[in-house]
């Protein structure tokens, strides 16, 4: 599994709309360890004009392998287009790309909230966590 944090020093988890990020830090993992990772420029950064989200379709075919978005915040235009494209997301409040995705393989669900298409609302972790027990 791959998840694509957004970051403009490869190093903090950008403040702000994910469209904006200079780079997205990909991180894969395989039973709950880190087996890689790259950086990967956006080249649309500096072409969204005003509205997040307008170059979201063109981003994503960046993140085409990725399972799993994380950042600080999204536009609500974004969250249809990720979801559409198999990508769940997450937004965090902590700062460093590495120490928030080991809290995530770690299963921290105080730290995470996750995006609820049915309530069109970023929902905490442990909520996801009983629902999906719930389903079972």
């Amino acid at each position: 599994m791959k998840i694509a944090v957004a970051t403009d020093d490869t190093i903090n988890i950008r403040k702000g709309f994910f469209g904006r990020s200079a780079y997205f830090r990909v991180i894969e993992f395989l039973n709950g360890s880190i087996t890689g990772s790259e950086n990967r420029l956006n080249p649309y950064a500096a072409d969204v004009p005003g509205r997040p989200g307008s170059q979201t379709h063109k981003i994503v075919e960046l993140l085409d392998d990725c399972e799993l978005f994380m950042g600080s915040s999204m536009a609500k235009e974004a969250l249809p287009i990720l979801k559409a494209h198999k990508i769940d997301c997450i937004i965090t409040d902590q700062e460093v790309v590495d120490l928030a995705v080991q809290l995530y393989l770690d299963g921290d669900e105080d730290s995470f909230k996750y995006y609820d298409p049915e309530k069109d609302d970023f929902r905490p972790c442990a909520e996801r966590v009983l629902k999906i027990a719930a389903d079972r």
